[in-house]
Formats: structure tokens, sequence, C-alpha cells
């Protein structure tokens, strides 16, 4: 069961702002604890400057080859015409993928583009099929922070703010049923920033219907939890989880 009940907590209605515990230099990555987050996303625009972090420079998880057509797609270009049709656009969608990195910003933001216009579907909200989802470091295991929905094929807005300014580490899970063409990272200007790159472990690849895929659930990070359950407690080189759905099978 996800612990979410920490991470979310409405007084009056209204959101509360994020509370979280300072780091101090003496702590590892491991050890970057996000002891009370009391607050909804934030979707409005920054009014700040930001500094914004294309995530392909350094990477994203959940990725099989590299010799693919677009950079988030998930299986080989080489790949297209050998399977089915429906297998292949499906495989263009950005399941599974998310961006790690370690920032000490107030505000972290996402700007993303998305290959297709259908943002959800009827039986799955937009947040699910096209939205990003931010989980941050808590211990030794990973809780979600915030969840944003997406308006259309070009999407910014701000994922969480009012933080404390303390280091810690992040990840920004990518949508589920749609592709990305693009996608950034946004920190308030100045702010210390540090990308994280996919682990090098092999990974574990599961192959399975559309729950594997991620349906029907109402956010991204929902696709990869079995990724962050079996990193508790781990070290550095657990294995990486990498899923891919076969329509029909």
């Amino acid at each position: 069961m996800l612990e979410r009940r920490s991470f979310l907590v409405r007084t009056g209605g209204a959101a509360a702002a994020v509370a979280l515990a300072p780091l101090s230099h003496a702590q590892s990555p491991s050890q970057r604890r996000i002891t009370n987050v009391a607050a909804a996303p934030d979707r409005t625009n920054a009014t700040g400057a930001i500094d914004w972090h294309d995530v392909t420079t350094w990477g994203v998880e959940g990725r099989g080859w590299s010799d693919t057509a677009a950079f988030f797609d998930r299986l080989p270009a080489r790949a297209e015409g050998v399977v089915r049709d429906p297998v292949w656009q499906l495989s263009r969608h950005s399941a599974g993928m998310f961006a790690s990195f370690e920032t000490d910003a107030r505000e972290i933001h996402v700007r993303y583009t998305l290959r297709s216009d259908r943002l959800d579907m009827p039986h799955m909200p937009a947040t699910g099929v096209s939205g990003v989802d931010l989980y941050g470091l808590d211990g030794d295991r990973w809780r979600w922070a915030a969840v944003f929905k997406p308006t259309g094929k070009a999407n910014e807005g701000t994922l969480i703010r009012n933080l404390d300014g303390g280091a810690r580490a992040w990840r920004t899970y990518l949508p589920l049923y749609n592709g990305v063409e693009s996608f950034e990272i946004g920190v308030s200007e100045g702010a210390a920033f540090t990308p994280i790159a996919p682990r090098p472990a092999k990974p574990v690849v599961f192959y399975g219907t559309s729950i594997l895929h991620g349906a029907c659930g109402f956010a991204a990070g929902h696709g990869v939890a079995i990724d962050r359950r079996a990193e508790a407690g781990c070290t550095h080189d657990q294995p990486r989880v990498l899923g891919q759905r076969a329509y029909g099978a």
C-alpha cells in the first residue's frame, strides 16, 4: 500500500505549506528524508526566474535500448515493422520512465511536450495517461509528493513549491499512456541542481498486459511502484525494473 497520507494533508479545505527536514552535509543520498509534507501541488506558473534542465542530457531510467526512433521510445527503431503495429504504437509511450535529480530549490517545475493530444481515456484520468508524478526520497523509501495534470500537448507549470531549501533527491515519472517529445525540469534560478544518471545495474524485465503498462492508475508513478519497493533497503546496485506491455497479451 502506498504511503501517501504523510504527504498530503488539507486543513480547512486549503493546502498547507510544505515543511521538509533540512539535509546536513554529512548525509548521503539514501539519508535524505522528507519527514512532513503537507501540501497539494501548485499548478500555476512561477513568477520568479527558472533554470530549466533537459533530462535527455543525463538520461532517464526505464529505457531498454538507446537506438530508438525517438529518445522516449521503449523499443528500438529496428522493431518497427517487425512487431505488430499496435505493439509498436504502445512502445512509443513513456510508461515506466523517470528522471532523477537532487536539488535544494524551493520550487520544482516541469515543462514537457506530448506526442498526442489525447490526454485521457474514458476509464483513466489525464494525470495517469499524460501527467507527471513527483516522488521524494524519505530515508530508504521513495514517497509521493505531487502530481501534474496536463492541459494540452505543450505543458508548463509548478509541481511543488514552498519547500524549505534543503538538498534532497527527487524523481519525476513520465506519462503512462502517452508519448513524450521533450521533457525539462525547472528549479528556482540559482538553486543547486545535480542530475542523477540512470543506475548501471542490469534491469529486471517484466512482460505482460495493460496492467503492467500502468492501466488504470491515476498517476504516472503507480506504474513503477515495484521499482521503488524493490529498492527499499538496498544499495545503489539494486536491479532496475523495465516493463513492456504486449497488445492483446
